[in-house]
């Protein structure tokens, strides 16, 4: 047999059998003369996969052991690389390597990327000066909190540091925006884990402090500068063309198209207004632009002194222009470059006070050992007592650039020293461009597509693509071939599209190009072709891909509008699956771009089902559900511990939470006076009697001098929790927590607490594989799974999903070249700077990271596949969307799959897909751009004759902080963000003569800027002016702004005004969308009805749209 290459790289798409392969070439290897296995490395990227990686490979070497027919396709591989073995040889080779395993199990290295490098690191502790007992913090959420704090306990002792926060404040006010810092803090913590934060941080770690400040202070002064300077010779130039048109006498109805013709308008333009000055180029030496059939008289005149200085302006914006705005850019940044710092600096004394190593840092720890030993990594061996020769990467598409550093040398040296004619290659590299969707945690694509290729030579590679699936019916492999066919050219295109307009023809050919990025989205696709098996026939299976109609042509909006739509769809296709005996529950997977979406659709499920009959009713399950702190039992647990250890006077809250979770725990019917709510703030725990059992109540004080351990366990037993068989695994799995926590000694309920709040809430029992449950999850998540039924109900992320985000560009090259890189927010104005390049690579592999998202998705399903979507606005184009990508494919080349376009396809089918338009949508609740759906009911029914909240409760439940947070959002368009402050201003007031104030309150905390407090003073005025409305608000009664009415199940509403008469409640909430919707209706008729069970008299409904500045009763 010929010598193979030593490396194999292994493109699999989804469904190939990736895992087999893997297994299979492990196995092989073991077969290969000499080989034993502590000298393999197999890496995968999560514990799960390592773990079941080990139970496969041990489970086919015990069955090639036993002889066992169900491993014969593995046997017959080991027989193909190896055909001087027979299959007695094979046995008795099989059963030496399992008993040598099995002894020697802790040499059995199959591990995660970051388990081999803590390997490496412990070894090292030494030569890097760690604790030898150093503690692994794998809590990153953690730590970043306790950075947030630190830094704000930092201002009381740094002037400097308090200096840099008011001056990010006052830089935040002058360009009207929201300049609270505790947020920014919280998101530069994030930045600290990144890889390209390192750069930064080593470039300005070799600085001693003082030169620090140099440089800050330099970088400072120079951004100013380099403003400044452009600015102030715009305007000079621009005010020297001013006087010269003035001077003229020229009138504007001279010049050609008047009303458009730029060269009038200059006395108006604004330094800033560069878009403008780009025009000029239209006017410069072109005198038909200025004048019909060419200049003459004074308009003569007035081009030949101008048309030179135009023509300065326009060179020296273009010479100057792309310094302006990498100065603009790291400017809006540049305090952060200074608070980043300084929380590097507080992780440091973080790790060293608690003698701890972050899971980040061993990446970074292992770059400095490979740095110094220029590749010779022998010694590295050595620490670690072991010497692997073989090496096998799972998912290698998500690797990043500092792991394919570390491990670049180790493989390097591993082929060096490779002898002797191979069989089989002996590494094996795994991975699919498609499938990478962890980019936000480092991972990069390039390495396995471009990059492992040329740092390890053509000449030692043999690729090989797994052309087969193996997991889906032919009709689900005929459709993603077709789509992932045609949509990365469709979205190179677009791409290539918008590059070309930026940048132009001179750059476009010379670097975007030549750089190989014309085709890259398309080469990465190359191979998305799969086959059918030769059993699995030519037919079977089904898609459903559905557009519905949208009003708005806004990307952002687009979305939330179809929801539901999208949702009454879902919930109906799956009901009459269940229905028709199609397919299980348990068959089914949901599949969402994001937690928040994951919730909107569970808790819809959830509310639906309380109107179907037993027989069509069906679990949902997800990783939400799982959670320990989700189980109402396990609330009540720290409801109660949080109620203990809180001085009453603040306990109100966890109070209360400990009557509602107990009555929903046992289901009771309780009809009890208001007066036991507002006894919930005495100090006398008995009046909680008439609920709670007796045994908690009489030993509230003595339990909890109790230790933990045995608290929790009096308290689970005193209130019987254990009744419900269901909660019965999450008191396990708690218990265990409890237990875990006191084995370090016994530190009391607020230390339990705090841990609870850190990690303990974040703990989750292991899914259960064998529930007859809906499962919904992300697609992030999904990734490896499959569904018999895959439904991806809102496929409608934005292509170029981070505007606004940080992200970290190089600057070598720049004025910043001594910072190495720096974070500048991600937005078109980068494309004007000298980071264009950087802006517009970025945009290239966001576009990536969409359509791997949809690849995805796409390939989780075996039988059958739905998809729902927005629609474009009627009379509009769009390509923001992956929604608007699909459905050009589908709408442009659909014939291909033999099928016909109509909102949307069903494949295989004869006929056209019914018109979307027809279906009815249910209302739900709706407001301002935002779905807020019910909670799942409880099983029991409990009222109340009325439900006043005492002062402290209210105060406790009261996120006016946190809407005011929403508010403050600078990155929302004008008109949403005036919606929400008007919608904020109108429902907290009555009379006009509240409005100023209230106005004032909020400019004062850095919410609205001047002009827009007159803006909305203006505004409010003129709705509060409304005749109808002012009839209802000018009404004699008492008016409740904003109160919160807390339900029979738990679940708080909250209209925004409740006016109290004597003979009437009048119930009043402001809308501030552009259409009247049923969604409107259904939540004010919500409020009626729980008013109504509360006792309140005669209860009418109003709606006020302020857009249409209209009032609607209902």
């Amino acid at each position: 047999m010929a010598n193979l290459p030593p490396v194999k790289i292994l493109k699999a798409s989804a469904g190939s059998g990736k895992t087999f392969s893997l297994t299979a070439h492990y196995i092989s290897l073991l077969f290969t003369s000499k080989v034993h296995f502590s000298e393999i490395l197999a890496v995968t990227f999560t514990n799960k996969a390592t773990a079941e990686m080990k139970h496969r490979i041990l489970t086919v070497i015990e069955g090639l052991a036993l002889g066992s027919e169900a491993v014969e396709s593995y046997r017959n591989i080991i027989l193909e690389a190896h055909p001087q073995l027979s299959r007695q040889d094979i046995q008795h080779k099989a059963m030496e390597v399992y008993r040598q395993i099995l002894h020697n199990y802790s040499r059995f290295a199959i591990s995660t990327i970051d388990g081999f490098y803590q390997k490496i690191i412990r070894s090292f502790s030494f030569e890097l000066g760690l604790n030898a007992a150093y503690r692994l913090e794998m809590n990153s959420d953690k730590v970043k909190q306790d950075l947030v704090v630190r830094l704000n306990k930092l201002l009381n002792d740094r002037d400097d540091l308090l200096q840099w926060i008011i001056n990010y404040a006052r830089k935040q006010i002058e360009n009207d925006r929201n300049w609270n810092y505790t947020t920014v803090l919280k998101k530069l913590a994030d930045e600290l884990f990144k890889e390209r934060f390192h750069p930064f941080d080593e470039a300005i770690s070799q600085l001693s402090e003082a030169d620090r400040q140099v440089v800050f202070t330099t970088i400072s002064d120079l951004s100013d500068e380099l403003i400044t300077r452009f600015e102030k010779e715009i305007e000079r130039l621009l005010k020297i063309a001013t006087e010269i048109v003035n001077s003229s006498g020229v009138s504007s109805d001279l010049f050609l198209r008047k009303s458009q013709n730029l060269i009038p308008k200059i006395p108006s333009l604004a330094p800033d207004n560069l878009e403008a000055i780009d025009k000029f180029a239209d006017y410069i030496d072109n005198p038909e632009k200025w004048q019909k059939n060419g200049v003459s008289g004074a308009v003569s005149d007035l081009y030949n002194k101008l048309n030179p200085l135009l023509r300065q302006i326009l060179n020296y914006k273009e010479e100057h222009s792309r310094t302006y705005f990498l100065a603009k850019a790291v400017q809006a940044n540049f305090y952060y470059l200074r608070l980043l710092k300084e929380m590097s600096v507080l992780l440091a004394d973080y790790r060293a006070e608690h003698d701890v190593s972050l899971i980040s840092d061993a990446q970074n720890l292992l770059k400095e050992i490979n740095r110094h030993q220029d590749q010779n990594i022998s010694f590295i061996y050595e620490k670690v007592g072991n010497r692997y020769k073989y090496f096998l990467f799972d998912e290698f598409q998500d690797t990043s650039s500092n792991q394919w550093y570390n491990f670049q040398p180790l493989l390097v040296n591993a082929l060096a020293s490779t002898e002797g004619n191979r069989s089989i290659p002996h590494h094996l590299i795994v991975g699919d461009v498609k499938q990478s969707i962890y980019r936000w945690r480092n991972g990069d694509w390039r390495i396995l597509q471009y990059q492992s290729t040329r740092d390890l030579g053509d000449h030692h590679i043999r690729f090989q693509t797994l052309q087969e699936n193996y997991r889906s019916l032919p009709n689900i492999i005929k459709f993603n071939n077709f789509l992932f066919t045609q949509a990365p050219k469709l979205l190179q295109q677009i791409i290539n599209d918008k590059i070309y307009t930026e940048i132009g023809d001179s750059l476009y050919n010379s670097w975007w190009q030549a750089s190989g990025y014309t085709q890259i989205l398309t080469d990465a696709y190359a191979e998305t072709v799969q086959k059918i098996p030769s059993d699995k026939g030519e037919e079977g299976g089904r898609v459903t891909v559905s557009f519905f109609p949208v009003t708005s042509s806004f990307a952002k909006t687009r979305g939330k509008e179809i929801k539901p739509a999208a949702l009454k769809a879902l919930s109906d296709t799956i009901i009459n699956w269940l229905t028709e005996g199609r397919y299980q529950a348990r068959q089914i997977g949901i599949l969402v771009r994001n937690n928040t979406e994951a919730r909107e659709i569970i808790e819809y499920l959830l509310h639906i089902q309380k109107e179907l009959d037993e027989s069509h009713k069906f679990e949902v399950i997800s990783g939400d559900a799982l959670l320990l702190v989700n189980n109402p039992g396990i609330r009540l647990l720290i409801n109660t511990l949080k109620a203990m250890i809180t001085p009453v006077e603040e306990a109100s809250l966890y109070r209360a939470n400990c009557l509602l979770l107990y009555q929903q725990v046992y289901g009771l019917n309780q009809e009890d006076e208001a007066s036991i709510w507002l006894n919930a703030t005495q100090y006398d725990i008995k009046v909680w009697g008439k609920i709670l059992p007796p045994i908690v109540i009489n030993n509230w004080y003595v339990w909890q001098q109790h230790p933990l351990t045995e608290l929790v366990e009096s308290l689970i037993n005193g209130y019987g929790i254990t009744h419900d068989e269901a909660t019965i695994p999450y008191l396990i799995a708690f218990r265990d927590i409890i237990a875990e926590f006191s084995s370090q000694g016994e530190r009391g309920i607020a230390s339990f607490l705090s841990y609870w709040d850190e990690e303990g809430k974040t703990k989750a029992l292991p899914a259960n594989e064998g529930s007859n449950a809906v499962e919904i999850m992300t697609i992030h998540k999904s990734k490896g799974l499959a569904f018999d039924v895959v439904m991806i109900p809102f496929c409608s992320w934005e292509l170029d999903g981070m505007v606004n985000s940080n992200f970290w560009v190089d600057t070598s090259g720049t004025s910043y070249e001594i910072l190495r890189s720096v974070p500048v927010k991600y937005n078109s104005m980068l494309v004007k700077s000298s980071l264009f390049k950087a802006y517009l690579e970025e945009m290239l592999f966001n576009y990536m990271d969409a359509l791997n998202l949809l690849y995805v998705a796409t390939t989780r399903a075996r039988k059958e596949l739905y998809i729902s979507a927005p629609d474009i606005k009627e009379g509009k184009e769009s390509d923001s969307l992956i929604a608007d990508v699909l459905r050009s494919v589908l709408a442009l080349h659909s014939d291909e799959l033999g099928i016909e376009y109509s909102h949307g396809i069903v494949y295989p089918s004869t006929t056209p897909f019914k018109d979307i338009k027809k279906s009815p949508i249910l209302p739900v609740k709706y407001q301002e751009g935002c779905i807020d759906f019910w909670e799942s009911p409880p099983n029991y029914n409990w009222s109340f004759n009325k439900y006043p909240i005492s002062e402290l409760l209210k105060e406790a439940l009261d996120n006016r902080k946190i809407k005011k947070e929403l508010l403050s959002l600078g990155e929302q368009n004008a008109a949403t963000r005036q919606g929400l402050l008007l919608h904020e201003l109108l429902s907290l007031t009555t009379e006009i003569a509240e409005f100023p104030n209230y106005l004032h309150a909020m400019q004062s905390e850095g919410l609205i800027t001047k002009d827009e407090l007159m803006t909305l003073l203006d505004e409010a005025i003129r709705l509060r002016n409304n005749e109808q409305l002012a009839a209802l608000l000018d009404k004699p009664y008492q008016s409740l702004n904003e109160q919160r009415i807390i339900t029979k199940d738990g679940s708080v509403l909250r209209p925004d005004k409740v006016l109290i008469g004597e003979h009437e409640t009048i119930i009043l909430d402001f809308k501030f969308t552009g259409m009247e919707r049923p969604q409107h209706i259904a939540q004010v008729k919500e409020y009626q009805q729980n008013l109504q069970e509360m006792g309140y008299p005669n209860i009418r409904t109003f709606l006020f749209y302020a857009f249409n500045n209209r009032l609607v009763e209902v």
